[in-house]
Parts: structure tokens; sequence; C-alpha cells
């Protein structure tokens, strides 16, 4: 059993070329034959993904964030200078009181310390809470 199982990995290596063709054809081939069969399919999404990709030229870079609709600037001129860090949020939405990890060297304030305390959470060091807030007013 051994033997037989030391033969196949030499026969394995010494066919690895060969091998790696095969896998690599039969995988295409495979592609080819659903892409043939599934056509009418891809093409409605090739479709889909061409308008996406229109109506993200149009707004200028838009992307997504949180599942809400975003517009970020231009970064790329000096112009926009004063507007790259702002964000056009289309839909607000609700950020939680949540617990922060503050940079190195860092503390919560004696405030936060104690209304966490009375909310019945413990801070490790380096970390405070943030207050609900809500996130996404146009602030263009």
């Amino acid at each position: 059993m051994e033997k037989e199982k030391s033969k196949f990995i030499v026969w394995v290596k010494t066919h690895k070329k060969e091998l790696t063709v095969a896998g690599i054809s039969a995988t295409s081939l495979i592609a080819i034959i659903l892409g043939i069969n599934n056509k009418e399919f891809l093409m409605t999404k090739w479709d889909n993904l061409k308008s996406i990709v229109k109506s993200n030229a149009i707004s200028n870079n838009a992307f997504l964030s949180n599942n809400q609709d975003v517009v970020a600037p231009k970064l790329t001129t000096s112009s926009n200078a004063d507007s790259i860090a702002k964000r056009i949020y289309k839909t607000p939405f609700n950020v939680n009181l949540h617990i922060r990890n503050l940079a190195k060297g860092q503390h919560a304030s004696p405030k936060k310390t104690q209304e966490a305390s009375e909310l019945g959470i413990i801070l490790k060091a380096g970390q405070t809470i943030v207050d609900s807030y809500e996130k996404g007013k146009n602030a263009a």
C-alpha cells in the first residue's frame, strides 16, 4: 500500500505540468458551457453592471457605507481641500451608545468613566463610551 502511494506521488510530480493544464482546461470548458447555457441571465446582469458604472460616473465617486448611500467628494483637486473630509449622506441614521478604544496614551474622562459605571459598563484601560448620535445629516 505504501509502495503504491509513493509511486502515485512520483507520477503526480512527473506529470505536474500536464495535470495543471488539464485542470485549467476543464475549468475553462465548464465556465464556457455554463456561460452559454445562462447567456440571457448573464446579459441582463452585464447591462445592470453597465448602468451602475454609468450612474457612478455621473455621481462622481459614489459608494455605499453601512447600507446608506454616500457620495464622497472628488479628492484629486486642491480646490476641494475644504470638502475632503465631508461626506453627504442621503439618509440619516442613528449610531447607538458604544464603547470606543482610544489611541495609545489616551484615557476616558472622569465624567465618561462615571457615566459608564452608572450604566453598569466596566471600561478597560484605554476605553471610553460614546453617546448615541445621529449620523448623516446633510453636512455638505
